[in-house]
């Protein structure tokens, strides 16, 4: 019986050391399993705290962007403001100017804008009152220098200072207001020189 009682304790033993083995190896393949669970957690942690500065920095690039845009805005309607304020203002001095400068302005313009048909030099009802005596005479000889032939009348198209050509009703509107319309991006961008350069 002793062969017997051998056996068993040799059955029992190899038990024992492949249990042994067999915890040993749970252990490892835990212990392993720990460690990438670990390293994976680690990662994702890394990468979600990349991703979170990656999208901060976005979103503080966005509000510089923006915050530059109405920085730059706020400045151009300034400059827009402070341009229309000066057309406005040289509008009104060549309005408002005296009857000794304003009415060789007035001949000035009409030199540039006579043809030779004959019509009406229409002013308004300030203007015409205001009107040097000579002042026919000379709009007659500069419309004839142009070979054409003009009479001053009072009109209320001529409203806010400057003249209106009506030749048989095809009209040149050389008022002061349709000639800052008109010609408004070319004097801004002379106000914009003088200003900001």
């Amino acid at each position: 019986m002793a062969g017997i009682e051998k056996i068993r304790e040799r059955i029992l033993l190899e038990a024992k050391e492949e249990a042994e083995q067999k915890i040993a190896a749970a252990e490892k393949g835990a212990a392993e399993t720990v460690s990438l669970a670990e390293e994976e957690a680690k990662k994702e942690i890394a990468d979600a705290k990349a991703h979170a500065e990656t999208k901060a920095e976005g979103e503080r690039q966005r509000a510089i962007s923006g915050a530059d845009m109405k920085r730059r805005t706020a400045r151009l309607t300034a400059r827009q403001n402070a341009i229309t304020e000066v057309l406005e203002a040289a509008k009104k001095e060549l309005a408002d100017m005296a009857p000794d400068r304003y009415y060789p302005f007035l001949l000035k313009l009409l030199a540039k804008n006579a043809s030779g048909r004959e019509g009406k030099f229409l002013l308004s009802a300030k203007d015409y009152e205001n009107m040097p005596a000579d002042f026919p005479a000379q709009v007659s000889e500069l419309a004839g220098k142009a070979g054409g032939k003009l009479t001053v009348e009072q009109s209320d198209k001529a409203v806010g200072g400057g003249f209106v050509l009506d030749y048989d009703g095809m009209e040149e509107n050389c008022t002061l207001r349709t000639i800052f319309e008109t010609r408004r991006d070319e004097l801004s961008d002379c106000v914009r020189r003088i200003l900001f350069q």
